[in-house]
């Protein structure tokens, strides 16, 4: 079962953690900051799913590029395991 983030916004409804994330789920990234938003997407062949390999990613916004393999391996180790929450928004506080 993959992970609910939409429910971040009510306190009482989810835990202070973020649940650990397997790799082999994760086929789009989107980061957003104060309005900027970094899109990445993966794009993999059965064959390197089976030997779970990351195929390729390619930055999609704001730009088109091939994104660093290294990097996205970074980004996606930070998710092997439950992370505690450090912080929390209120859509109310979202412009």
């Amino acid at each position: 079962m993959s992970p609910n983030f939409n429910s971040f916004n009510s306190a009482a409804s989810f835990s202070d953690t973020i649940p650990a994330i397997d790799r082999t789920n994760i086929a789009r990234i989107e980061i957003t900051k104060a309005g900027e938003r970094i899109v990445l997407n993966q794009d993999i062949t059965p064959e390197q799913q089976e030997l779970q390999d990351l195929g390729t990613w390619t930055i999609v916004e704001p730009f088109e590029a091939r994104a660093d393999l290294a990097g996205i391996r970074a980004l996606l180790a930070n998710f092997r395991e439950a992370s505690p929450i450090d912080a929390r928004i209120d859509d109310d506080d979202l412009a």
